[in-house]
């Protein structure tokens, strides 16, 4: 049972390889723009098939991990390891970041094409992780606004008790102010009074000189 199972795997994977296979000529003409540095599309199926996970990490990392490296069917590096049932390669291509809901040219994820139960798990995990990441940094989000929201009420709380503050301050230069007037009006008067009784007090020397002079003149 064990060796009819082995050949069974050895024969579809032998079948997985010929069908890409027949797909590599089309590699070859494709223009790209992917700042991959292999020579061609056909090196990474090769990796994959071949599961050189050594040459994959040597060619993809978290920067070019989502490049399109064949434009006959918008394929990326994880959806050929996944439509190739490659564990290694596809869990390698998630750690650096790869996108599972990219799709080919006919519409299909890496959803879509895997056809391994241990794949279709992983790339289910991989969404709930990131699902999970983008929780988290909602939650900070939140917790940042709430921040945000409570230095802002502090802030308006501050600046109303400073408002209430220049608003009594305000008051009481006015009510100083008119204190002063009133005080300048006080001084104003008592001066008058005071040039007044100079003149009185003028006249009354004027007065008393003139009468010395009469006295002395009888």
């Amino acid at each position: 049972m064990r060796f009819n199972k082995k050949i069974d795997y050895y024969i579809s994977y032998i079948i997985i390889i010929i069908k890409y296979l027949k797909m590599f000529s089309s590699f070859g003409s494709t223009t790209t723009t992917s700042p991959f540095t292999f020579s061609s599309t056909d090196d990474i199926k090769v990796y994959i098939i071949t599961n050189n996970i050594q040459k994959i990490k040597e060619k993809i990392n978290n920067k070019n991990v989502n490049n399109i490296i064949d434009r006959s069917n918008n394929y990326t590096a994880l959806h050929y390891a996944i439509s190739l049932s490659n564990d290694e390669i596809t869990e390698y291509l998630l750690s650096c970041g790869a996108n599972v809901d990219l799709k080919d040219k006919e519409g299909n994820d890496c959803y879509s094409l895997s056809r391994n139960k241990f794949l279709h798990n992983l790339l289910i995990k991989r969404k709930e992780d990131k699902i999970y990441e983008l929780q988290l940094k909602n939650d900070e989000l939140k917790n940042k606004i709430k921040d945000l929201e409570e230095k802002n009420n502090y802030l308006n709380k501050s600046a109303d008790d400073y408002i209430v503050k220049v608003v009594k301050i305000t008051s009481e230069l006015t009510e100083k102010r008119e204190e002063v007037i009133a005080l300048k009006g006080i001084i104003t008067k008592h001066e008058n009074e005071m040039n007044a009784l100079k003149r009185k007090l003028e006249d009354s020397d004027t007065a008393f000189t003139n009468l010395l002079k009469r006295q002395r003149k009888n």
